[in-house]
């Protein structure tokens, strides 16, 4: 990633502090298929840098893309700041988890969680 597309970019910030940042926080159109429809929607996509930035220090000309994770993805993930050591716990996106409860209905275990 070049470091000159960084400052206009939404960032994915260390809880401990918030000049390091993890990664770059994305929206994205997605689409998955249902019933042999294709649905699009949008949802976030954290792109993760390999080590963390400071931005109170000079930023990196290129920052080193670790990967990729789409807010479609149901699971949680942890990822460690490398400047501090303090772990971030990202969730799956809110559109993610609306679409599951829709297409499995009130009685599912999601859908329970999420209404209380």
């Amino acid at each position: 990633m070049d470091r000159s597309n960084f400052e206009n970019l939404k960032k994915w910030k260390c809880d401990a502090n918030e000049s390091h940042v993890l990664g770059i926080l994305k929206r994205v159109e997605a689409k998955a298929q249902v019933d042999g429809e294709t649905i699009r929607y949008h949802t976030t996509q954290v792109i993760l840098f390999r080590e963390a930035v400071d931005v109170d220090r000079e930023i990196p000309n290129d920052i080193e893309v670790a990967g990729y994770i789409e807010g479609s993805l149901l699971m949680h993930m942890t990822w460690k700041c490398t400047c501090c050591g303090t772990t971030k716990t990202w969730h799956p996106g809110e559109e993610a988890l609306a679409w599951l409860y829709e297409r499995h209905g009130k009685n599912s275990r999601i859908g329970e969680q999420r209404n209380g």
